[in-house]
């Protein structure tokens, strides 16, 4: 089960699973003034899989996720309220530190690159009487992640705090798509010509090979989505490419996009090979195909 950051609604709480202060400390790692019992403790915490936390999430039926790393907490926050098109209340004195790390911080040892973020993020964040800057926009190494859950009885464990609320829709923005996966769909007009321009020119990952042994359709790694290389085109410059994304609600979508003035080509139907599929046009013509993998589905 794929958790994203496009989860949050109002009501919603949050959880961190690990304390932050991994790059306040590492800072002080380097220069030689970090106490053994914060080091220990650092260590400790970007070394531990978050695995146990995953499996926690899902069972706890979690609907989103995130890890705390580089942006830090207060950036990694907002980029998942601005993905949930709400807003998010923190409650700064609830959140888990690791030992020293706060005293640290407040001694300047903070790491640059949180320097850096710290005024863009902060003008984001709406300040209440005794919030802590510092605690706001440290950096973290494998710090846990993020989860939303229905309830604050229902959150996932292991967890330091629940510290975090989704307060509002924000004013004037939809929700957004939750996409899942992605990928491009090319339809070449010379199937095994393409294949070798992928595979061999262009240099691109397998991902995996699927359909008749004499003529497969290839799926390439391409960064975080995928490049599906398959099926007979027309040899036109846009018919045979496609963008295919694969959605947790497909009826919701349509309803969405029906709302919102998009161009539905087709409504969902299920397919023979068992997906429900969606098409959608962009404003130059592009098809979009919007897909929902049912349960039931092998």
């Amino acid at each position: 089960r794929l958790l994203t950051n496009a989860g949050m609604r109002p009501g919603d709480v949050l959880v961190l699973t690990k304390p932050l202060g991994t790059g306040v400390v590492a800072t002080a790692i380097k220069q030689d003034v970090a106490p053994a019992e914060s080091e220990r403790a650092a260590i400790e915490a970007m070394t531990t899989p978050n695995a146990a936390a995953s499996a926690a999430a899902v069972a706890a039926d979690a609907s989103g996720a995130t890890d705390i790393t580089g942006f830090g907490l207060l950036g990694h926050l907002a980029r998942m309220a601005e993905a949930s098109a709400v807003d998010a209340v923190l409650d700064v004195a609830a959140v888990p530190m690791l030992p020293g790390a706060r005293e640290l911080a407040e001694h300047g040892l903070v790491p640059g690159g949180s320097r850096l973020r710290r005024a863009a993020l902060w003008a984001r964040a709406a300040r209440r009487p005794g919030s802590n800057e510092v605690r706001r926009s440290g950096t973290s190494t494998s710090s846990g992640f993020v989860t939303r859950t229905a309830s604050a009885g229902s959150r996932p464990e292991p967890a330091a705090s629940i510290f975090v609320s989704v307060d509002r829709q924000a004013t004037g923005r939809r929700p957004p798509m939750e996409v899942l996966s992605s990928r491009i769909l090319v339809r070449p007009s010379d199937p095994e010509r393409s294949r070798r321009f992928y595979r061999d020119v262009l240099g691109l990952a397998v991902y995996r090979e699927f359909g008749p042994p004499d003529d497969p359709g290839l799926v390439f790694f391409l960064g975080q989505g995928f490049l599906e290389v398959a099926g007979r085109g027309s040899g036109g410059a846009g018919a045979d490419v496609a963008i295919w994304l694969q959605v947790r609600n497909i009826q919701a979508e349509h309803e969405r996009l029906q709302a919102a003035g998009g161009t539905v080509l087709r409504a969902p139907e299920r397919e023979p090979w068992g997906l429900v599929e969606m098409w959608v046009l962009d404003p130059d013509g592009v098809r979009i195909v919007l897909v929902e993998v049912p349960e039931d589905h092998p």
